[in-house]
């Protein structure tokens, strides 16, 4: 088996006419993601820094981008509520740097840039995507891409924070929002 696109369509709820935004859906776990939720029926709104390669339908629109950018959130949010409001994000871009032995040469890590990606973006994304999934008054799903890093020590002590603030982040807002959204 390939993937969850190996079952029958019957085998899950119908992603017909959802909304879903995808971030660092140029290849890995978001590109997998998006064209999942594409293939399951979901109109898909994907980004990333770097272009994303697609040879999808007019389900699927790209929009190249730096999601720590306002910007970039503004266009995401403008494209989901022109096509009836967001019901899916998937916050799942992220920075990493595992080239560096931290305990023999700790390196030079941009920490900021580093929360940047891996936290107040998603935040951001996550608060601004709520807030359009109650004003269109639908169900709606936020789902935070993690690591083991939030909860394993592996010697990357910027990258493990960040996740592991994403994760506190993930579960806060669980209770904010309540039983209107699920977050994952």
């Amino acid at each position: 088996m390939s993937g969850l696109s190996d079952f029958p369509r019957s085998f899950y709820p119908s992603l017909d006419r959802q909304i879903a935004v995808v971030t660092g859906a140029a290849g890995g776990i978001g590109g997998a993601i998006a064209d999942e939720l594409w293939f399951q029926g979901a109109h898909v709104i994907a980004t990333d820094i770097k272009p994303i390669e697609t040879e999808r339908n007019e389900r699927f629109i790209t929009i190249l981008g730096d999601i720590t950018d306002p910007r970039t959130h503004d266009r995401l949010l403008e494209a989901s509520k022109s096509l009836g409001g967001i019901s899916i994000l998937i916050n799942n871009a992220a920075l990493v740097d595992f080239g560096a032995d931290i305990c023999v040469d700790p390196p030079e890590i941009d920490t900021q840039n580093v929360f940047a990606v891996n936290f107040h973006a998603p935040r951001k994304l996550g608060h601004a995507a709520a807030k359009q999934i109650l004003e269109v008054g639908s169900e709606g799903s936020i789902i935070f891409i993690t690591s083991v890093h939030a909860s394993l020590v592996r010697m990357q002590e910027h990258y493990h924070a960040a996740k592991a603030a994403t994760e506190a982040l993930m579960r806060e807002m669980a209770m904010q929002y309540g039983p209107l959204m699920a977050f994952v």
